[in-house]
């Protein structure tokens, strides 16, 4: 079992959308998409503060797998909201 979540949001007064990634329910980083299937990531000052302490240690490639898996779902969502409000 993974300690990795991905919560969807839209960020910024444009409402541009992104992928969360939280770690044991602690804020880590926000995957944004800077064009077509390209992505950037931003490591916010501003994390979450949990009453328990999180150790923000995990394995590279369970962190790169959920990283890819976030972009993948993230340009899914982008595409789904484009197609609903017929921008296909």
């Amino acid at each position: 079992m993974s300690s990795f979540e991905t919560i969807f949001i839209t960020e910024g007064r444009a409402g541009n959308p992104a992928a969360e990634i939280q770690f044991g329910g602690q804020r880590l980083c926000v995957v944004s998409m800077a064009g077509p299937g390209q992505f950037a990531i931003e490591f916010p000052s501003n994390l979450y503060v949990l009453p328990q302490q999180v150790r923000m240690v995990f394995a590279l490639q369970a962190f790169t797998s959920v990283l890819q898996q976030s972009c993948r779902d993230l340009e899914a969502w982008v595409g789904n909201v484009a197609h609903a409000n017929g921008q296909t």
